[in-house]
């Protein structure tokens, strides 16, 4: 699940960029929702049977494979649709052009966060999948929430003309950088590391823009 919730991010990020119209986005999340639906129930129907019976069965196997096939349909329906709209707008031709100096300039300062918001994500799910512990955004060794938390807080101190106005938004991710401590679900340095890890990814993003002329 944390693998589909990732891909989903990224896959929906670059329909956002690509600017892709209603329908193809409808398309998109269809294919995502399936896929996460039939793996739901692919989760439901193994713990089901293993709360029943840990001993090999024929029927459980069957039970077990059918439901194991459901996400496969579902992935491989997600896989057509990803081809069929992706395909359409030529997006590596067009990834190549944003990836210019020219193509970032086009860039809205939504796309920016958004771009920004799925980096963190990947930095984050890579950290912890090092540090092979903990999920997305619960537990690990870096806070999945410092980081986004601090990551807006800085976009808004970089971007905003009132400074003071600005520096109030690093109250709230103080507040939930402070929740993941008392709940007990990391340590301070773990926060720590995730408002370093937002604060830092944040002003890349934003000074790579101002260097090529957004």
């Amino acid at each position: 699940m944390r693998l589909h919730f990732v891909i989903s991010a990224v896959v929906i990020g670059l329909g956002f960029i690509l600017r892709l119209s209603a329908l193809e986005m409808l398309f998109i999340f269809s294919a995502i929702f399936a896929v996460l639906v039939t793996e739901l129930f692919n989760t439901a129907v193994e713990a089901s049977i293993d709360l029943f019976t840990r001993e090999r069965h024929p029927l459980a196997a069957i039970a077990k494979d059918v439901a194991a096939g459901a996400v496969m349909v579902a992935c491989g329906y997600a896989a057509v649709v990803g081809v069929v709209v992706f395909s359409n707008h030529g997006w590596l031709g067009k990834l190549r052009i944003l990836a210019t100096p020219a193509g970032m300039e086009r860039l809205t300062e939504a796309q920016y966060l958004l771009i920004g918001i799925i980096l963190v994500l990947l930095v984050v799910l890579a950290i912890k999948e090092r540090g092979r512990r903990g999920e997305l955004l619960h537990g690990g060794v870096i806070s999945g929430h410092a980081a986004l938390g601090f990551y807006a807080a800085t976009v808004l101190l970089l971007t905003m003309q009132n400074k003071v106005l600005a520096l109030l938004a690093f109250i709230p991710a103080l507040l939930l950088a402070q929740s993941r401590i008392e709940g007990g679900i990391h340590t301070v340095r773990e926060v720590i590391m995730g408002g370093l890890v937002g604060t830092a990814l944040a002003a890349l993003v934003f000074f790579a823009g101002a260097a090529l002329g957004h």
